[in-house]
């Protein structure tokens, strides 16, 4: 009986390795609770999803992109890799909007090679965004207040800095309780600003 349940289980993984990889790219921009997403898709059996690929991918290598073409085959590499041992999905995480990409000397960056890469080798996107953008200027708002910057930092699971700013005597209750004033022109902006990323991503989705 251990026997034949072995070879069961033996039988049941080399179908596994042998189910076809799936790649899907999230676009998706900042404050907008993907960083949550990620970790709840990485929580998922099989599932190996990058988030911030882009910035990922080059603090390994300590280098910066060189050029649009760089950035691009780092894309179609991960896109078309093969999965390894037991993962089946591979995924990844942008948000197009990042300076590196709207900036010179690189920006504004081209999206269109996702739609010739898909008709090669199929991978899904998806798009992650707040329709409500008086929300997220809010929170940008409140999270980058005057005399309270260190509240991100503070929030960023990946930040390596929270040690030293709560033995300057911060903490994330103080982020919290404090309030603040909205200043007009800047909340506005945001509001522009998170209009202007919506426009965007629907011209990637075409």
């Amino acid at each position: 009986r251990a026997l034949r349940l072995a070879v069961t289980l033996a039988a049941a993984r080399a179908a596994l390795q042998r189910a076809p990889c799936e790649h899907f790219i999230i676009l998706k921009y900042a404050h907008t609770g993907s960083t949550w997403f990620v970790d709840e898709l990485n929580g998922i059996d099989r599932f190996h999803v990058i988030e911030e690929f882009l910035m990922e991918r080059f603090k390994e290598s300590g280098e910066l992109p060189k050029s649009s073409t760089d950035i691009k085959d780092h894309f179609v590499e991960a896109l078309t890799r093969e999965c390894r041992g037991d993962t089946r999905v591979i995924g990844l995480s942008q948000n197009p909007a990042h300076h590196t990409l709207t900036r010179p000397p690189i920006g504004p960056f081209d999206w269109s090679f996702l739609a010739e890469l898909q008709r090669r080798k199929p991978f899904h996107v998806i798009l992650w965004y707040r329709s409500n953008v008086v929300s997220r200027a809010i929170g940008l708002i409140n999270e980058y207040r005057p005399g309270m910057e260190f509240c991100h930092r503070l929030k960023d699971p990946n930040s390596t800095q929270w040690k030293r700013i709560e033995e300057a005597g911060h903490h994330l209750r103080d982020c919290r309780k404090s309030r603040f004033a909205v200043e007009k022109e800047r909340f506005l902006r945001s509001i522009t600003w998170g209009l202007c990323e919506i426009a965007m991503y629907h011209r990637l989705a075409d």
